[in-house]
């Protein structure tokens, strides 16, 4: 709960940065405690003119930024799409993200570190 407020900043951050005028509507956000990890999926309309290609399809999208406290690391996915076709994507994404883990590793003479890995599908 005393995440929420952080993962929304950080989610309406990057939706500004990266989308701007682009992002038409957002809908709203859950937040999801995973027990490793916070995560906040929002959920929004795109202009249609996103990708210059002259559509005039309405496009919906999906973010989901997940946190692994205390290391400071996130990760984020967005997937934009035609509404008929966005489920697909966010189920492909959400398998992407559930494969990507944060491991500890030990050098000899050190205590601890972090790193990234993506474990094998």
């Amino acid at each position: 709960a005393s995440a929420q407020p952080y993962l929304e900043n950080m989610m309406q951050t990057l939706l500004q940065n990266m989308y701007g005028a682009n992002m038409t509507q957002f809908i709203g956000a859950n937040c999801i405690d995973g027990g490793d990890h916070y995560s906040i999926v929002g959920s929004m309309w795109m202009s249609s003119g996103i990708f210059g290609d002259g559509s005039s399809v309405p496009l919906r999208a999906n973010m989901e930024v997940r946190y692994y406290g205390p290391t400071g690391y996130a990760m984020v996915i967005m997937v934009i799409a035609p509404e008929s076709r966005l489920q697909n994507y966010v189920d492909i994404a959400n398998n992407m993200l559930t494969t990507c883990a944060y491991m500890e590793y030990r050098t000899e003479g050190s205590t601890a570190g972090t790193a990234t890995g993506c474990k094998e599908i």
